[in-house]
């Protein structure tokens, strides 16, 4: 099973994002259907990948994330382990941040969301989810360096966690 995406391309990436997510906290916060329905026309294709495809806007939540889990295995894009779902939501909520998917504060906020110290998350993953919580404190506080300052060092942080994580080494550096 893939641990990454299998490409650099959008589509990957969310179904990454999709995928760890579900894996980690049982929770979507994308709109699944749709991200299925786009998988579809670049041409990926499985039995539960259309079912998702198909599913409605009132479709429950769980639900959708049960799809979603048969879908990325018949793909085999599911998660390895609980440990590689934490880390790549972490590495996830980096690459919207390096791509401009979210503003840097919005971003920053996603990567303290994630929490550390949860059940089976790696200690590289706590590690980065600290400095992003400390960035956010600083933003929404209102105390520390110049925002400017700040906003460069969550995007800086952000690129440096998606290329640590595609090189294989530990994402927060050490």
């Amino acid at each position: 099973m893939s641990v990454g995406p299998q490409s650099d391309t959008e589509l990957e990436w969310r179904l990454f994002g999709a995928g760890s997510e579900w894996r980690a906290r049982q929770a979507v916060s994308q709109d699944l259907p749709a991200l299925a329905t786009d998988a579809l026309i670049v041409g990926l294709d499985s039995p539960t990948l259309r079912v998702l495809a198909g599913e409605g806007p009132d479709a429950f939540a769980y639900d959708l994330g049960e799809l979603l889990e048969r879908t990325l295995a018949e793909l085999e894009r599911w998660p390895a382990t609980l440990a590689d779902a934490w880390r790549g939501l972490v590495v996830f909520r980096c690459w919207e941040i390096a791509t401009g998917r979210v503003a840097l504060s919005v971003g920053a906020r996603y990567v303290e969301s994630v929490t550390y110290a949860q059940p089976g998350q790696p200690d590289d993953a706590d590690g980065v989810v600290l400095d992003f919580s400390g960035y956010d404190d600083e933003l929404i506080g209102g105390w520390g360096r110049d925002t400017d300052i700040v906003e460069r060092e969550i995007a800086t942080e952000a690129r440096a966690v998606v290329r640590r994580f595609l090189n294989g080494q530990p994402i927060d550096g050490s």
